[in-house]
């Protein structure tokens, strides 16, 4: 028993830290969030905003990535939600759509979420007019086809974002483009059509005065005629890069350039000039504290001293190769000098005195800290037991509530439905007793009515009913109603309607009872009103989801009216139909021009 009760203990401890853990990342992300909330309403242009909100964001993915999927998350919703120019909103939009698939593919080694989000921020730049972006999202896209294993559709995407650049004149987009396609090539080993490609890019950097791209090509062609053993030429490539890579003050460009270098002489066996330029390589990275340049430094110059049979030298530099590469800690490490392994051995003895030292307090520590933790155990168990039991109570006097709530209004809806129409069919029974000895046409007037009341009692009490039931708490049931109402309605009348929905979303749209209730009611004010007054002929309905709301209008063709003849249009209709909107939250409009037509929108939160 006491076992148990220690594992179910320890489970609840771990689900207690779990808990407070994701509470704790959540803070972390609402805490980005308000620094990119500065950034969007700081007094600048919309373009540094966006272009501040996208350096932000990639910060944020480089420096915490487990809180990128929450952070990417809040900013779609706080940008749907503020006030910003048509433009910049779908900029910012496509902008963190963007983010959104790369943090979920930070995670997931599928890129289907990605492609997706890619989709979504293309779409998004093209409805903002933002050219560049919109073709650059092409030619991303591209390249994850490609990636994919799909290169025919990855190859589409890049011909297609030519024919935007070509289209607009912006030899950015051309650029970017010729990148992407000497990618696949060098991918392919095609290295005399990446050539071309490269060619091309120098000559267009050249144009943009794109010293960074200027830099990156020289790079670049020096590889290529590396990889085609044209050393002469890959040597010349690779001293044009640095003079631009002093330009642009980029160290670990020029730490990769120097190791470049010492890969085409080491091609030609010219172990000698590779190692000079191995080692510029490896002070820069050494300086820059470039861990993976460093790795990689090590090990061509532990190749090189195989190659020249010095064989402790190289061994010397695969050591430490193989501990920075295996170690799994790099941000850390600490470059080992030669003599690391003499002074070993004269330590290792102290170290075995100590460790002895070292054990026995070792042992003291864990009893103490064991101590602390088991009275650490039933504190958190006592507190998590005394708030189990005010959340219970708390959950269970608001149940309570909500039911005695939903008990006054079903008790409203029918003593105001039905009490008065049971009303009105007593008052028009007592008429038709004294109107049956006098006058019969009077009387079919009077039993007319009773029938009328009783059919409309029959009508209120099965909207009741309708509403109430659980199994109707989805908007497919509302759409069905709706349709069924209309063509009770407005068939008979030889008016022709037609109905629009997304129908998969609206299908798994759950709606409570109140939406329901105050929608239906509204859309059948609106269909009475229709065919008492309109005269119209055509009638459209449109139920649509989109986002987190729903967009809902009635629209007809018939004589419409005025603002000042709305009361005599419909009585107390307008009125009934905004105050049932306000009770669901609801934006409630109503548009209509004499002999031009009626529409009434409704967009509901759900």
């Amino acid at each position: 028993m006491k076992a148990t009760l220690k594992k179910l203990s320890s489970l609840f401890i771990l689900f207690l830290f779990m808990a407070a853990s994701s509470f704790s990342q959540q803070l972390a992300a609402d805490s980005l969030l308000q620094e990119l909330k500065k950034i969007l309403v700081a007094p600048t242009t919309d373009s540094i905003k966006f272009e501040n909100a996208d350096r932000f964001s990639q910060d944020i993915l480089h420096a915490h990535p487990s809180l990128a999927i929450d952070f990417a998350n809040g900013a779609l919703n706080y940008i749907e939600h503020t006030e910003f120019s048509h433009e910049t909103k779908l900029n910012l939009l496509a902008c963190f759509t963007v983010f959104d698939g790369d943090a979920y593919s930070a995670w997931e080694s599928d890129n289907t979420k990605k492609i997706a989000a890619y989709l979504e921020a293309e779409k998004l730049y093209h409805q903002a007019g933002n050219t560049f972006q919109y073709a650059n999202m092409h030619r991303l896209i591209g390249r994850l086809y490609y990636l994919q294993g799909n290169h025919e559709r990855g190859y589409q995407y890049l011909a297609e974002t030519k024919k935007i650049a070509d289209s607009t004149g912006d030899k950015r987009i051309l650029c970017k483009m010729y990148w992407m396609l000497e990618d696949f090539s060098d991918q392919e080993g095609n290295y005399e059509q990446a050539l071309g490609y490269q060619n091309k890019i120098l000559s267009l950097s050249q144009e943009l005065k794109d010293t960074v791209s200027i830099a990156k090509t020289y790079q670049n062609l020096g590889d290529l005629y590396s990889s085609l053993k044209d050393f002469a030429k890959a040597a010349q490539y690779f001293e044009l890069a640095i003079p631009w890579l002093t330009i642009i003050n980029d160290s670990g460009g020029m730490a990769w350039n120097f190791r470049m270098m010492g890969m085409n002489y080491s091609r030609q066996h010219q172990s000698p000039q590779a190692l000079t330029y191995f080692n510029k390589s490896l002070a820069i990275d050494l300086r820059l504290n470039g861990v993976w340049g460093i790795e990689e430094d090590y090990r061509c110059i532990s190749n090189e001293y195989d190659t020249l049979k010095n064989y402790k030298q190289s061994l010397s530099y695969y050591r430490m190769y193989a501990t920075l590469h295996d170690s799994g800690i790099r941000k850390f490490y600490t470059v080992r000098s030669a003599d690391m392994e003499a002074k070993y051995e004269t330590e290792k003895k102290d170290d075995k005195i100590m460790l002895l030292d070292k054990e026995e307090k070792l042992q003291q520590a864990k009893a103490e800290k064991q101590k602390l933790l088991n009275n650490y155990y039933v504190f958190v168990f006592i507190l998590v037991a005394i708030i189990a039991i005010v959340v219970f109570y708390r959950y269970r006097v608001r149940v309570k509530q909500k039911q005695e709530a939903e008990r006054a209004r079903i008790s409203r809806d029918l003593h105001d439905d039905i009490g008065a129409t049971l009303g009105s069919i007593s008052i028009y029974s007592e008429v038709a007793k004294k109107k049956s000895t006098t006058n019969g046409k009077e009387m079919n007037a009077v039993l007319e009515k009773i029938g009328d009341s009783s059919r409309e009692m029959v009508e209120k009490m099965s909207d009741i009913v309708w509403a109430v039931n659980p199994k109707n708490d989805n908007a497919a049931q509302l759409f069905l109603r709706m349709k069924n109402f209309a063509a009770l309605m407005l068939t008979p009348q030889k008016i022709h309607f037609t109905f629009e929905t997304n129908s998969i979303e609206i299908n798994q749209l759950k709606l409570g009872m109140q939406q329901r209730k105050n929608i239906f009611l509204i859309y059948k004010e609106a269909i009475h009103n229709i065919v008492k007054y309109s005269h119209a002929r055509n009638v459209s309905v449109r139920f649509l989801l989109n986002g987190n709301n729903i967009h809902f209008e009635i629209a007809d063709d018939g004589k419409g009216f005025d603002d000042s003849s709305a009361v005599a249009y419909n009585g107390n209709g307008i009125p009934n139909m905004k105050e049932r909107a306000e009770e669901i939250r609801a934006q409630f409009e109503i548009v209509s021009m004499a002999n031009r037509g009626t529409q009434i929108r409704l967009k509901v939160p759900v």
